[in-house]
């Protein structure tokens, strides 16, 4: 059975119109098969250039019109569009007539050539904040979805610029619904008496608080969990209350040992505001890496 098109009233519009059209489409409409592959872009060629023909052959002079001029129709990708514009523009967008639009898999060789050397370049202390395979991952998901990653560099800048109090309240309303998940686990779990996890068990549920948890209890939280680990016997437990109660501690134990929930500036703190404040200086490094010559250019 043939599906019937029943476009909404902006579709409407947007089919309708006599000249050029830019529309602007939501998440789930489609818009990465579309206008991101080569493939994508052929298949929809092919599926209007059918929806057009089955309709032309009804015999209605609109529908034989829209036939004679499908030839003229545009469907391409993104980059294959934003290739024409520069080459109908050369001056203005300073590509010139010569550059290439290289697809997946000469971009992806070409960046495997030309990213370590980027990746090379930079203030000797932005280099020593930043290990080498960190800031190649950085840079390779700000290359892959640059929004997203430019969104996601400026809120942890922003987070590193708070006051040191605004700071510990923002990180730990970030963490607040894991912490009180946890606890909630071990006040309504429990384990056979003078087994070691439940020891540890029991000792976290009367030192701990709801979040945001005081800066000693933390301490005392840490200090109560140390030797914690999964190797504590537990053979009388119920296997699946045993593994929530793992999961329960192990929230526990790494919420509390962070320095950043209790308000203090220690080293490992310090160097990761570091890393992520030269990370954002080191932002730039695709642009470096796409001003070198393209193969072949």
């Amino acid at each position: 059975m043939t599906a019937v098109l029943r476009p909404t009233d902006a579709q409407a519009r947007a089919i309708g119109a006599s000249g050029s059209v830019f529309i602007s489409a939501g998440a789930g409409s489609g818009k990465t098969r579309v206008t991101f592959t080569e493939a994508a872009a052929s298949e929809l060629r092919a599926r209007v250039t059918r929806f057009v023909e089955d309709r032309a052959l009804t015999g209605e002079a609109h529908w034989q019109a829209v036939l004679l001029g499908l030839p003229l129709m545009t469907v391409g990708t993104i980059h294959g569009l934003c290739g024409r514009i520069a080459r109908e523009h050369p001056v203005e967008s300073r590509a010139g007539l010569s550059f290439l639009v290289q697809d997946e898999t000469q971009a992806r060789a070409w960046l495997e050539d030309k990213l370590p050397l980027a990746l090379s370049e930079g203030e000797t202390a932005d280099l020593l904040a930043l290990p080498g395979t960190l800031r190649r991952e950085a840079m390779e998901a700000l290359l892959a979805d640059p929004l997203a990653a430019r969104t996601a560099l400026d809120v942890a800048v922003n987070v590193i610029a708070l006051p040191p109090a605004e700071r510990t309240e923002r990180v730990w309303a970030e963490v607040a619904g894991e912490w009180d998940r946890a606890l909630s686990s071990l006040a309504a779990l429990s384990g056979p008496g003078g087994e070691r996890l439940e020891g540890y068990r029991s000792e976290v549920v009367r030192i701990a608080r709801p979040a945001p948890c005081h800066p000693e209890t933390l301490r005392q939280l840490e200090s109560a969990l140390i030797g914690y680990g999964k190797a504590l016997g537990g053979k009388k437990w119920d296997e699946d209350v045993k593994a929530q109660v793992h999961a329960a501690l192990r929230s526990v134990q790494s919420l509390c040992s962070r320095a950043d929930l209790r308000g203090e500036a220690s080293p490992a703190l310090q160097a990761q505001d570091r890393a992520v404040l030269a990370l954002n200086r080191e932002a730039t490094a695709p642009m470096r890496v796409l001003s070198w010559d393209a193969p072949g250019a």
